[in-house]
């Protein structure tokens, strides 16, 4: 059997196979509130109403605590809120907002996000009221308690999440009447899941990629903004992004890395570096004076490895503190006529031959480029990022370069010896099928 039908990777001088097909530890749960069962806790902003406990009441799952939740006796009409900001997402953005409810004299009550409409439920007949989300449902519980929920797309500036009374409408005048909550959740995308308890933090979607070759942990941080599906990690970034106050936020994958993955030693000698990806928007935002590129794989600080703008993917390696080698590029597009295609699956790859670099795509090497020389620069570090550069978990962090970009990822080699052209034609045919090539 040839190269070209290899079912199998090259494996002499492997130094890290990470795959988004091995997640360590994957959870799929999430809720963005926090004191999800504690509705008293001063996270919850009220107006108009208040809400106690009362252990008279069997909670729809066993060890729930239950809230009365009573409206004030008013002179003139107003709303009566519950509320919370549990995070800042992007316009576009699609979240589920849940929560259990049970009627008390107040056989009625809403649900809305982001300023956008409120959906109501009967309480009595477990019924929609009034649909004011993309998707609104009822489902009864135990106890005589229904969970409610709204699936939101963001279209505004606001923030918060609200649970309201109803009586014909989300302003009335209150004559302190009350139903019953527990258990709030919001979490991203459509659809509904499992409750999950919060207490002071956020429970959050994790997933550690963990490459069983390097023995490397990839942490994820900023998971609003990142999505494990169909064997790959997806990174997504806000629509809006700059210094200061305007909103620069993203998904990454990293991990701290020694020895013959440490930046220096990796970069500065012979080498491959092939990764598998799908570039889902190759303009993503408005970029700032600091930030023009995307990040597919680099390591941190004088970021050496795969960057990429709306037109060009490159392969950087720094040399000095005012110099910069583009040791390969490959040109980005819609068509046939580009060597990476958006929205397509792709493998690159980049060997590192004494001062000459070979850059492929898809098993096929496209062109050579040589130095006379390559001068070993040490303020390179030693986080290897996916993703994205940099971070921070607040959106306009005071931090630059962070090079958030919205693309797919499926595996990452990296070999301390340059592949020949038939290995990296073998590790095309090994895992072109995964990704429909």
């Amino acid at each position: 059997m040839g190269l070209s039908h290899s079912p199998s990777i090259v494996t002499a001088n492997l130094l890290l196979n990470v795959d988004a097909t091995n997640p360590r530890n994957y959870d799929g749960t999430e809720n963005y509130f926090r004191y999800s069962e504690e509705l008293t806790n001063a996270t919850w902003g009220i107006n108009n109403i208040g809400a106690s406990v009362d252990t008279s009441i069997l909670p729809p799952v066993y060890g729930m605590p239950v809230y009365k939740m009573t409206e004030s006796t008013d002179s003139v009409s107003s709303q009566h809120l519950f509320a919370q900001s549990p995070i800042v997402p992007a316009i576009g953005d699609v979240y589920t907002l849940s929560c259990y409810v049970k009627a008390g004299t107040r056989t009625a009550a809403c649900i809305t996000a982001f300023g956008e409409g409120y959906s109501a439920f009967n309480l009595t007949t477990g019924t929609v009221i009034q649909s004011g989300g993309n998707i609104v449902n009822i489902f009864p519980a135990d106890n005589g308690w229904y969970r409610i929920f709204a699936t939101i797309t963001k279209t505004n500036t606001t923030a918060q999440v609200f649970l309201i009374p109803w009586n014909g409408g989300n302003s009335y005048i209150g004559n302190g009447s009350y139903f019953y909550a527990t258990g709030m959740q919001w979490e991203r995308g459509y659809g509904l899941n499992p409750y999950t308890k919060t207490t002071s933090s956020a429970k959050f979607k994790s997933t550690v990629l963990y490459d069983t070759v390097s023995k490397s942990n990839f942490n994820i941080y900023n998971n609003t903004y990142i999505s494990f599906a169909n064997n790959t990690l997806t990174f997504d970034r806000a629509a809006n992004t700059g210094n200061g106050s305007n909103i620069k936020i993203g998904g990454i994958a990293e991990s701290s890395v020694t020895g013959s993955l440490a930046a220096t030693t990796f970069l500065y000698n012979d080498h491959t570096w092939e990764v598998w990806f799908k570039i889902n928007d190759r303009t993503p935002g408005v970029y700032d004076g600091n930030e023009g590129d995307s990040t597919l794989s680099v390591y941190r600080g004088y970021h050496s490895g795969y960057l990429y703008d709306g037109g060009m993917m490159y392969y950087y390696i720094w040399d000095s503190a005012s110099s910069t080698k583009w040791a390969s590029t490959w040109t980005i597009g819609t068509s046939n006529s580009s060597d990476i295609i958006q929205n397509n699956w792709t493998q690159i790859a980049v060997t590192k031959s004494g001062n000459t670099f070979s850059r492929y795509i898809n098993g096929i090497r496209l062109g050579t480029s040589s130095f006379p020389s390559i001068n070993t620069f040490t303020s390179i570090s030693n986080t290897l990022c996916i993703g994205a550069s940099n971070y921070s978990n607040t959106p306009g962090g005071p931090d630059n370069y962070y090079y958030y970009s919205k693309n797919s990822f499926g595996n990452m080699k990296m070999y301390n010896r340059a592949l020949t052209p038939d290995e990296i034609n073998q590790n095309y045919n090994a895992l072109k099928g995964k990704y429909g090539l």
